[in-house]
């Protein structure tokens, strides 16, 4: 009646009514939120912008679990090394099915996705899976803790020294480098240096600022503290601004031709700029009357 989520010999094991009693009060927490999930999951169309299943988008997940971006071969050094872990588990000589359901928790989670994006509509992204990224690391230690290396007669072990010390190597300097990667992505991806030295320039308090990637309003107030900024959808033409500057995130709500010659608008490009992580294309609009 116990359910192991340690090493064997680990004292103090949790029951598994307390281990369900815990799972219970987990899911009567999200309750609330659970309709709110539903709604939304039914309000999704083919338009959606979560892409359909296909190979290509499946074949993606793992690439977003496993690869780096400058060092893409660690995809299947990963999948290699949990076929190992698979393999050490099959050779751990205590109890194998928690940590095997460390293992399965990720991809059930993945598959139960997969499958209703296919049978219903487009709803998982690779991201969902990241909270069950722990357990994977559980199932791999307690794998690499399953496996025996055989050594030549009158050798104490190398192996067992020189092949988890490669193993712990690959893993600090996959870890280096995905710092490396966020920390670029975070402060030097995005053209900032641009966007900052041309509307130092250019910029008035006469002007405003109008973007179309809402979630990042409280970024832009950083940006820009001196000017009016407006979403899209909110922009009224008639207005006094000598200028109006159009932050144009890709995929999201913008001016059409139609709207211009209604209000008798002129846009011209600006060029390519961003802020962190969000990189947009900037124009500038003004009146003709």
């Amino acid at each position: 009646d116990r359910v192991s989520l340690q090493a064997d010999g680990a004292e103090g094991l949790p029951s598994l009514r307390l281990w369900l009693g815990l799972s219970l009060a987990l899911l009567l927490g999200y309750a609330p939120w659970g309709f709110i999930l539903l709604r939304q999951t039914m309000l999704v169309s083919q338009s959606y912008w979560i892409p359909p299943i296909t190979p290509e988008t499946v074949g993606n997940y793992f690439v977003w679990m496993f690869a780096l971006e400058d060092y893409p071969i660690t995809l299947p050094i990963y999948i290699g090394l949990l076929l190992l872990a698979a393999f050490g588990l099959r050779l751990y000589p205590g109890k194998k099915g928690p940590y095997a359901w460390a293992l399965l928790v990720p991809f059930l989670t993945m598959l139960f996705g997969i499958g209703y994006s296919l049978a219903v509509r487009p709803i998982y992204r690779d991201q969902y899976i990241f909270p069950c990224m722990g357990l994977i690391a559980v199932f791999f230690a307690l794998g690499m803790r399953g496996l025996r290396f055989p050594v030549p007669e009158g050798f104490k072990d190398p192996m067992a020294v020189v092949i988890p010390c490669l193993i712990g190597g690959f893993l600090l300097f996959s870890g280096a480098v995905q710092y490396k990667e966020n920390f670029h992505a975070e402060y030097h991806s995005s053209r900032v240096p641009e966007l900052e030295a041309y509307f130092a320039k250019e910029l008035t308090p006469q002007d405003c600022i109008v973007y179309n990637f809402e979630v990042f309003d409280f970024i832009y107030e950083y940006y820009f503290p001196d000017n009016d900024l407006i979403y899209i959808r909110d922009y009224n033409p008639d207005n006094d601004y000598a200028y109006t500057y159009f932050l144009d995130t890709p995929h999201e709500w913008e001016f059409t031709y139609d709207q211009l010659v209604e209000w008798d608008y002129t846009m011209a490009y600006v060029g390519e700029m961003g802020v962190e992580q969000n990189d947009f294309t900037v124009y500038r609009l003004w009146k003709n009357r």
